[in-house]
């Protein structure tokens, strides 16, 4: 059955049956058929182990590539796998836009209060400025008070001077001009 199948099995029996006596090599005294004979049996033994060693060799690598074709196939993830990692990045997206939504609502909030504080620090700054600037103008308001009263006094004072001076028999402007003309 075996020999129908590949007709190199059959041949290797034909060649290595121990019934069939081999041809002695050339040279033995045979004739040049025998011989003939002997190097296409030895041509043929010598190709049938070729053919085996091949054939080997092919099995060998047919092997190592069903192997490879299986180790891949073994790490390409399923469906399965495909749906499950897609329902994790679908989870991990949503809790990512939850965490963003409430990064920006802290963000504004802080913003909103820093700008709050800010509010109050520059309106409390210029109520600081507003009252050190009217104390500075009523400050300036009495010293220009106390220095119109300070001449307005002088004025007065000159005035009353002039007054005396021209009152008769009393002032000097009479006397000096007594003076003046004696």
């Amino acid at each position: 059955a075996e020999s129908a199948k590949d007709p190199s099995a059959a041949m290797r029996s034909c060649a290595t049956d121990a019934s069939v006596a081999p041809l002695p090599p050339p040279g033995s005294g045979a004739s040049e058929l025998e011989h003939r004979i002997w190097r296409v049996e030895k041509d043929v033994r010598r190709m049938l182990t070729q053919q085996e060693r091949k054939h080997i060799v092919e099995e060998k690598l047919l092997g190592m590539r069903i192997d490879s074709l299986k180790c891949e196939l073994e790490g390409r993830p399923s469906p399965s796998d495909l749906e499950g990692l897609k329902v994790h990045l679908a989870r991990k997206l949503d809790d990512l836009e939850k965490k963003t939504r409430e990064d920006v609502a802290l963000l504004g909030s802080l913003l909103h209060q820093e700008g709050a504080a800010d509010r109050r620090r520059i309106l409390s700054q210029f109520e600081a400025f507003q009252h050190r600037q009217e104390a500075q103008w009523e400050l300036a308001d009495r010293k220009i008070q106390a220095h119109t009263d300070q001449w307005e006094e002088k004025l007065r004072q000159a005035h009353d001077r002039l007054q005396a001076l021209d009152e008769p028999g009393e002032g000097r402007l009479d006397a000096m001009e007594a003076r003046l003309m004696a």
